[in-house]
């Protein structure tokens, strides 16, 4: 008929749960057996026929039986002369120390004097520094001239220290060797002073050696 625009009337009702999957049943507690564990009770039971239950007895059995026979190999060993007999074996604790698994070795010999063990900076010491290990060439001007300064200043301390000593030991010895020696340098030096001065122009040295100037 024209003009009736009504819904389809619903012939059979639908039930809320009908098309809705079934939820999964799932534990909430922890279980008590790990996944190895599980995985070798599936296994024990696809393969020889038992259960988990059952296995659990069987290992427990065995552990009785063992008891059992330690306690008989006990006696035995009493009867027979107890003190030949080796203790039972018991299984050794192991220690594990909490180290690292690979551990270096030291190359620090065993025995070594101290001065082996210096730094070159405690050998030459801090005043000279770096500067002491390097050669000659690497040097800048400046450290060279204050190098070449350091040196001189040695030398005249020495040569200073040697003609004192030997005015001493003239003093000591006033007709000695080192007296006489004394003299003859003094008289070189006279006469190298009067020759620089023009005063004189030649001459004979009265130092060792007679060298004539």
């Amino acid at each position: 008929k024209d003009g009736l625009w009504d819904d389809v009337v619903r012939k059979a009702a639908i039930k809320p749960g009908m098309y809705r999957p079934k939820a999964a049943e799932v534990s909430v507690e922890k279980s008590k057996l790990g996944l190895g564990e599980q995985y070798a009770a599936e296994y024990e039971q696809q393969i020889l026929g038992a259960t988990p239950v059952e296995a659990a007895a069987r290992e427990k059995s065995h552990e009785s039986v063992k008891e059992v026979f330690a306690k008989l190999g006990a006696k035995l060993d009493a009867l027979f002369n107890f003190h030949a007999v080796p203790k039972p074996y018991k299984a050794e604790a192991t220690v594990r120390a909490a180290v690292s698994t690979v551990s270096m070795e030291e190359a620090t010999p065993t025995a070594m004097a101290d001065h082996e063990a210096l730094a070159p900076e405690e050998v030459y010491g801090k005043r000279a520094g770096t500067k002491a290990l390097a050669a000659r060439e690497e040097l800048s001007q400046e450290e060279r001239k204050a190098l070449r300064r350091r040196k001189k200043r040695v030398h005249a301390r020495r040569t200073a220290e040697s003609e004192e000593r030997r005015a001493l030991l003239a003093k000591e010895q006033p007709g000695g060797a080192a007296a006489k020696r004394l003299d003859s340098e003094k008289v070189d030096a006279a006469l190298a002073e009067a020759k620089r001065k023009g005063t004189v122009s030649s001459g004979v040295a009265t130092g060792s050696g007679g060298k004539r100037g």
